[in-house]
């Protein structure tokens, strides 16, 4: 009877612990399977974001070339037009009734023309100079400093120096002069909106 006892005590205990490490068996098979679900998700997801990662990087990359190319062609707009303007505005013949401001009518807007042309006078007002009172100005060359182009395209800012030289009762001299210029993209050319005075320490 004892042994019997012992011996269902001893299959009990034995089934029990069998119970017992089939369901641990089961449930960490589930977890591990829900784990090995996440780390592939897991992976997934970093696949994706790398790949999305990728596609923006080459996203950036053309949108600053074409910033940089915008940017490249605007600047040698603008200096184009700042060089014209700068080359019909000192070169005159006041013996020919021509004045710098009477040159740059077609480099600049009405602000810009109104802002170097003395106030009250007109071209057809301007007469002839006397031979000994004649000023002949020549255009030399210019430095010309992109200041800003890519906040507003279709503003821009230069500073400049121009070299220029001045006949005076055939005696001709050398000058240089700095300027502010304020240009603005209109109809797709660039035209001066602005003229101010400025000294080198300004650039």
């Amino acid at each position: 009877m004892g042994m019997n006892i012992k011996s269902t005590i001893a299959t009990v205990v034995a089934l029990a612990v069998f119970v017992g490490l089939a369901s641990y068996s089961f449930t960490s098979h589930r977890e591990a399977g829900e784990l090995k679900k996440e780390i592939t998700q897991v992976k997934k997801i970093n696949e994706e974001s790398k790949q999305r990662i990728k596609d923006l990087e080459k996203q950036n990359k053309e949108i600053n070339y074409k910033l940089h190319y915008a940017n490249s062609n605007t600047q040698d707009q603008t200096k184009k037009a700042a060089i014209e303007f700068l080359q019909a505005f000192f070169t005159y013949d006041t013996s020919k009734s021509e004045r710098g401001w009477t040159k740059v009518k077609n480099f600049t807007t009405e602000n810009g023309l109104n802002s170097i042309k003395p106030a009250g006078e007109e071209p057809n007002s301007i007469t002839p100079t006397e031979k000994d009172k004649t000023i002949i100005m020549k255009y030399k060359d210019a430095d010309v400093y992109i200041n800003g182009v890519i906040d507003n395209p279709d503003k821009a800012n230069v500073f400049t120096i121009v070299k220029y030289t001045t006949t005076i009762n055939d005696t001709t001299s050398d000058g240089e002069m700095t300027f502010k210029l304020d240009l603005v993209k209109q109809n797709g050319k660039w035209l001066v909106d602005k003229v101010v005075p400025a000294s080198s320490q300004e650039r």
